[in-house]
């Protein structure tokens, strides 16, 4: 392979950009609603949502996106004299003391003898991880197609019942750990050479090698290095950044239902349950050419999520039926407020890892194998802390139901939630209580007290999860926090 650079001249590939621009991104919005009677409605809706990620104005390679296109100069000058200036404005700026192009496709090679590299400049200490912009991907833009079916009924002027199902398909994300040749990864193919890949490329080893792999030759003139180097797609670089391969997918579908209650004689609340599943591939892989083997429950998978609130003012005091005569007591009875919040999660899946030799090919993550042997239930030691064990302690996950793979070959479990491995739950309950004092028309005082996780109940963050550990299956974090309790004056005027 050689370098070629932005424009036109030598070495160039004769083009502004050598990454492939996509300008044409259409993104439909459709909404239909359609009413039911005087109570029901019916609506659905499509839309597709582009982001900006990798080389349409992400994070990736410094904020740069489609901008790093080749290389540039930054024109600095330095004194020739010690004590006087570099240049005089008087005389105006200097011209670029280098002129493009600053590189030759020679730019980053090593790997190569000290005496056939001299000329360039090379030698086998001298390859660099050269960036690569991938022409037909680098410039795509992620994108997300969001599609929803919704039926709302009002029982009551005030009461409103919704159930919908909504999805979203998520397409050239960023996060996926595919790779290829465009990386520089070594081909998966020569997972057999085992140990043969640390080896020094010489007469003795390239001929092993060749008893697996007729096919393995002297890479180029004058190579120096180790068989894994010598099998790359280009070996006379240290590694390939390919900033911009952003080839992820997910994919969310759920059902959704919710209750809702406007505000009338005091109350208002609102009741949301969410049952749904998210899928993605946007993890390391086991195998660099086959990022679909990762598709599996995301980070963000969470099967079912509640929420509650509610707002209720007492009906007691002035204004209200349950009342009394005597001012002061009815002065202490009235202008009560009491709120509340209430979520529930279900736990995000876990992934399991362990202790892997790849060879440079499988290395990105280690998954284990599932054991052949084990049977039962992965979880042990019955609920956390049950029986007054040390929670700090004890593993409440079975190590044993995991093995690591041998040397040279990739796990075979799945990337996330094997055998059905969530966290724990997590829930909170917080309650407000609030009253109001009418000094004047316009100037109320009011005093509040706040609970949060007014129960004090303790929800575990996920346990250990690598089987090499000591700390496998052992839950040393919590997902909430404790008990606050908070008090608070205002005054409105």
């Amino acid at each position: 392979m050689r370098c070629k650079f932005a424009g036109n001249g030598t070495d160039s590939c004769h083009c502004q950009t050598p990454v492939k621009q996509h300008n044409v991104n259409p993104g439909p919005r459709v909404g239909i609603a359609y009413r039911v009677g005087e109570k029901t409605v019916i609506r659905a809706s499509y839309s597709i949502f582009y982001s900006h990620a990798g080389g349409v104005g992400g994070r990736t390679n410094g904020r740069q996106g489609l901008s790093q296109v080749g290389f540039n100069n930054n024109g600095s000058l330095s004194s020739a004299v010690t004590g006087q200036p570099a240049y005089n404005w008087a005389n105006g700026y200097p011209g670029n003391p280098l002129n493009p192009p600053f590189f030759n496709p020679s730019y980053g090679i090593g790997f190569i003898t000290a005496a056939a590299g001299a000329s360039v400049g090379s030698g086998p200490t001298t390859a660099q991880t050269v960036t690569y912009g991938d022409p037909n991907f680098g410039g795509k833009a992620p994108y997300y197609e969001d599609w929803s079916f919704n039926i709302q009924h009002s029982f009551t002027p005030n009461l409103v019942f919704s159930v919908a199902y909504s999805a979203s398909a998520g397409h050239w994300l960023p996060g996926a750990g595919v790779a290829g040749p465009f990386t520089n990864q070594i081909p998966a193919q020569y997972l057999p050479l085992g140990s043969l890949l640390t080896q020094t490329l010489s007469t003795t080893t390239l001929a092993q090698a060749q008893l697996l792999f007729p096919s393995i030759s002297v890479p180029f003139p004058n190579f120096t290095g180790t068989i894994a180097q010598a099998v790359k797609p280009f070996p006379q670089y240290n590694g390939i950044s390919d900033p911009w391969l952003d080839v992820g997918n997910s994919t969310y579908n759920s059902l959704q239902v919710s209750l809702n209650h406007r505000f009338s004689q005091g109350l208002t609340f609102m009741v949301n349950y969410t049952f749904s599943k998210e899928l993605d591939d946007l993890v390391g892989v086991r195998d660099p050419n086959k990022d679909f083997l990762e598709k599996g429950p995301g980070a963000i998978d969470h099967a079912h999520v509640a929420a509650a609130t509610f707002v209720y003012q007492l009906p007691f005091g002035a204004g209200h039926k349950l009342t009394s005569g005597n001012m002061a007591l009815r002065s202490v009875m009235s202008s009560w407020q009491l709120s509340g919040i209430f979520t529930f999660t279900t736990g995000a899946p876990l992934a399991i890892n362990g202790t892997c030799t790849g060879g440079g090919i499988i290395d990105a993550v280690c998954f284990p194998n599932y054991n052949p042997n084990f049977s039962g239930s992965v979880w042990q030691n019955g609920s956390i802390g049950s029986g007054g064990a040390s929670v700090a302690a004890t593993p409440y996950l079975n190590k044993t139901a995991f093995v690591d793979p041998p040397i040279y070959t990739a796990g075979n479990i799945a990337r996330s939630a094997p055998l059905g491995l969530f966290a724990p739950h997590n829930a909170d309950l917080d309650v407000s209580v609030r009253r109001e004092f009418r000094i004047r028309e316009r100037l109320a005082l009011s005093f509040q007290a706040d609970a949060f996780n007014i129960n004090n109940a303790v929800h575990f963050a996920a346990p250990g999860t690598n089987i090499d550990s000591a700390s496998f299956g052992i839950f040393s974090a919590m997902a909430n926090q404790p008990r606050k309790l908070q008090f608070s004056a205002r005054l409105s005027f």
